[in-house]
């Protein structure tokens, strides 16, 4: 016959967490095990209140109370029908904690332009009391169009740029203080003279246009510019559901890759080049996309032949390469 278990024995009960609201408590069992323990306690108006906790746990945490408030807490162990204890420890719930005061509504100081030049001002204001969350700037710009520039909180300084030369503007700047949108404070200039030009540029000319990469869901196009310099080019196509879509790139590039094509298409892409106010162009490519994933499980299934056959055979071109097995 087995014997019996032996009679298990408590350790100490521990505070290892004190919050304004919660006590968690450890406890220690040296010697058996316990089918449950039981954790009692008085409330803050003096009630009775008992915490059953499983047989396994050795630790437990007891909410709901009063901040800034001693309380004893009793631990029992239950094994069969026994209650074996109590062991017990004091604890005090900590302070509650303050909460902030509601920061004071901040106020905006000046607005000044520190550098002007022909196409863009450089803005800065002061902040003499507070802090806001965040700025925008208005302004209207040579078409009549109202123009908003946002800027983060923090900031005290933005560039507005795409102005014209020897133009008068006016900037209006906003400060936004949680829902509340404070000012504005405002400053006028005058863009710069625009400088004198030793000789016009002579007018660039678009060479040819060619996809040099397909792929089921892109077409990478490549131009050519033999002669001058484009200020920026946009590539226009249509997409699957017929929308024309506008791609813009910056004068310096000769490569594009436009994404988000639909597999097995056709399109037409056309590329005009921005020069100063004038749009010169378009020059133009057809691409079809390249297969989908079904193309893709015949191209690797041909790749497994050629390495079992030791037979290679050529890919058509414009087909997009296998990957690695």
């Amino acid at each position: 016959t087995e014997e019996p278990p032996s009679q298990p024995q408590l350790g100490e009960l521990t505070v290892s967490h004190v919050g304004p609201d919660s006590v968690q408590l450890e406890w220690s069992v040296p010697e058996g095990a316990f089918d449950s323990f039981t954790v009692q306690y008085k409330d803050a108006q003096g009630q009775p209140q008992v915490l059953p906790v499983d047989g396994g746990s050795r630790t437990v945490t007891v909410p709901g109370l009063s901040a800034s408030r001693r309380y004893k807490f009793n631990l029992y162990g239950v094994w069969g029908r026994k209650r074996l204890g109590p062991i017990s420890t004091d604890a005090v719930t900590a302070a509650e904690e303050v909460e902030e005061e509601q920061q004071p509504q901040p106020r905006l100081g000046e607005l000044t332009a520190s550098h002007v030049s022909p196409n863009s001002v450089q803005l800065e204001w002061s902040i003499p009391k507070g802090s806001f969350d965040s700025f925008t700037v208005q302004y209207i710009d040579v078409q009549g169009q109202p123009q908003v520039l946002p800027v983060d909180g923090d900031s005290r300084t933005v560039t507005v740029s795409g102005l014209l030369p020897s133009h008068p503007y006016k900037f209006n700047l906003y400060g936004m203080w949680g829902q509340t949108r404070l000012g504005p404070i405002s400053t006028d200039i005058i863009t710069a003279p625009a400088p004198a030009q030793e000789q016009p540029r002579s007018q660039p000319r678009l060479g040819q246009l060619t996809a040099s990469h397909i792929s089921p869901d892109s077409v990478q196009l490549e131009w050519s510019v033999p002669e001058g310099a484009f200020d920026s080019f946009t590539v226009q196509y249509k997409d699957a559901q017929g929308q024309p879509q506008v791609l813009p790139v910056d004068g310096g590039s000769r490569t594009v890759t436009v994404p988000g094509l639909s597999a097995s298409r056709r399109y037409k892409f056309n590329l005009y080049g921005v020069w100063g106010r004038k749009r010169l162009g378009p020059i133009s490519t057809d691409a079809v996309t390249g297969e989908g994933r079904n193309w893709h499980l015949v191209a690797l299934g041909l790749q497994q032949m050629q390495i079992l056959t030791g037979n290679f055979f050529p890919l058509a071109a414009g087909t997009a390469a296998m990957p690695p097995l």
